[in-house]
Parts: C-alpha cells; structure tokens; sequence
C-alpha cells in the first residue's frame, strides 16, 4: 500500500486523457492489438488503473503485458508504469526474503537475501538477514557459503557500530 500511495502521488495527467477514451469497438477486441493502436494502449493502461490500489499482483502482471507490448514507450503514463513495476519488484525481493527465513529455507534464503544485500549495501535488514541465512546453512552442515556469509556477519557489526539500525530500511 505504500507503494501504492508513492506511485499515485506521481500519476501523470495524461492518465486522465487517456481515462477518456472511447472503449474499442467489438471487432477490435477480438484481433490481436497493433502496438501502434491507441485504443488498445488505452484499454490496457485503463485496466492498470483500475486495479493498481486494490490488487498491486494483477496490476504488475499487465503493467509488465503494457510494456512488452509498448517497449519504445518513454512518455509519462509508460515511466509511471515502469516504476511501479521496479517498486512492486524490490517490494516483493524484500518480503520473499523475509518469508524465506521465515519457512527456514536457509539455502533460497540466503540467495536472495544476498542480492538484496548487494543492492543495499549500506542497510542493515538486508544484511543482517543474509548473515542470519548463512549461519543457519552452516548450522545444518552446508559450509559451501561460509566464508560469504562471515563477510556479511562482518559488515553487519559494521553497520550497527556506525549507528545504522532496522528501523532505517523500512
């Protein structure tokens, strides 16, 4: 939902043009949209619109159908969509990895976890959950990541000596 509040804060204007538009007619939605058609541009943007604040998972699945089918697209509505595509990823990285723990699946866990870690290098939830993934592999006899996962415990008490703390990466 924050994600949400975030994305609508910056919905362009155009969305209300393109709110106007007249719905396709009946032949038209049966064949398979040109990507230059703007009737159909519009009906898909309109059906993102409709659910982008009630249901974040079908809104991501046609954001991603809008831009494969519009990929040279850089006006606003498709930068708008972009963003909400990055955002709903990152959002759904973090609470994977969370799940992840969670369901102490320690090998998936530390994985992804790892890639968040990497990308937020400075943030001490993403850390602190891969270096907890990699002692929980170790524990269960898998040393293979071992040496990453002390890499991580280290940064980790770094992060926390320089005063980071979890309440700065929500």
């Amino acid at each position: 939902q924050i994600i949400t509040l975030g994305l609508l804060a910056t919905l362009p204007l155009a969305a209300t043009a393109l709110a106007q538009t007249p719905a396709a007619s009946p032949a038209a939605t049966t064949a398979a949209p040109a990507q230059d058609d703007p009737d159909a541009k519009a009906a898909l943007y309109n059906k993102f619109r409709e659910v982008v604040r009630t249901d974040q998972a079908q809104a991501y699945q046609i954001g991603k159908e809008y831009i494969q089918k519009y990929p040279n697209d850089t006006d606003q509505i498709a930068t708008y969509i972009k963003g909400f595509i990055t955002k709903y990823e990152a959002a759904s990285r973090d609470q994977n990895c969370g799940k992840l723990i969670a369901d102490k699946k320690w090998g998936e866990a530390f994985a992804l976890c790892k890639q968040i870690a990497n990308d937020k290098p400075d943030n001490l939830a993403a850390n602190l959950n891969t270096s907890w993934a990699g002692f929980q592999l170790a524990l269960s006899g898998n040393n293979g990541s071992n040496t990453e996962a002390t890499n991580y415990s280290q940064k980790t008490i770094q992060l926390i000596e320089s005063g980071k703390t979890l309440e700065e990466g929500k």
